[in-house]
Parts: structure tokens; C-alpha cells; sequence
């Protein structure tokens, strides 16, 4: 009777044990990523802004942010 019990439970505690381990590995450094980030013209100079801020963004994490200022129009449709 125990059998019974015990076999399944740890069938469930092996997959769920399986199913956790990709979540222990290390994080990568990502190498060569660019994001491309659209923001509207909420300043003089929006795109030379943003890039001041997320210059240390880049330098931590080795990601290319590429600016796009959009008009309202455009954002909006």
C-alpha cells in the first residue's frame, strides 16, 4: 500500500526538483545585444538625454541601447 504512495511522490519531487535547476544557473553577461527604445519628444534634446541616463545601463551590462525619437502622432497609432 505504501508502494503506492511513495512511488508517485517521488516521481512528483523528481520533476519538480528537475524543473527548478535552470533557475540555479549562473547569469550571462549578454554580449552583443542591442535594444532598440522609441520615446516621444518629452524635452529639447530627448534622444541626448536618454543616453546620458543609460550610458552606466550600457557599461554595466554590455547592451546597446539604440534611441528612436518618435513624434506623437506616430506613438499614438
Amino acid at each position: 500500500m505504501k508502494i503506492k504512495i511513495i512511488i508517485p511522490s517521488l516521481l512528483i519531487a523528481s520533476l519538480l526538483i528537475v524543473s527548478l535547476l535552470p533557475g540555479c544557473a549562473p547569469k550571462k553577461k549578454d554580449d552583443g545585444k542591442t535594444v532598440q527604445m522609441w520615446v516621444m519628444p518629452n524635452s529639447v534634446e530627448p534622444v541626448a538625454d536618454l543616453e546620458r541616463l543609460l550610458k552606466p545601463f550600457e557599461e554595466e551590462t554590455g547592451i546597446k541601447v539604440v534611441i528612436t525619437s518618435v513624434d506623437w502622432g506616430a506613438a499614438w497609432s
